[in-house]
């Protein structure tokens, strides 16, 4: 619970990624420590979750295991603020 609540702080990103070697890209991030939860897999298309940070860091790993990563959701205060940032009643 403490953990879920810290990564919504933080912010995090919903990915999907699909390509020839889903598994070489996990090593790769891995290797990088770039941490990576909720992995699911099917039918060749990976979907995780990243810190905010930490999406950027993965484009370069990507390319190099052949992925295309395409963001399918953002969560967490960072984002919500974002939405409210013109209105200074709210």
């Amino acid at each position: 619970m403490l953990l879920r609540s810290i990564r919504w702080v933080k912010g995090y990103v919903l990915f999907q990624g699909d390509g020839m070697l889903p598994e070489r890209f996990l090593n790769l991030a891995a290797r990088a420590g770039i941490e990576l939860w909720q992995i699911e897999s099917t039918g060749g298309i990976l979907r995780a979750r990243t810190a905010c940070k930490n999406y950027k860091r993965l484009r370069p790993l990507a390319v190099k295991s052949r992925m295309r990563l395409r963001v399918k959701g953002r969560k967490g205060l960072a984002f919500y603020t974002r939405r409210y940032r013109g209105r200074f009643g709210l």
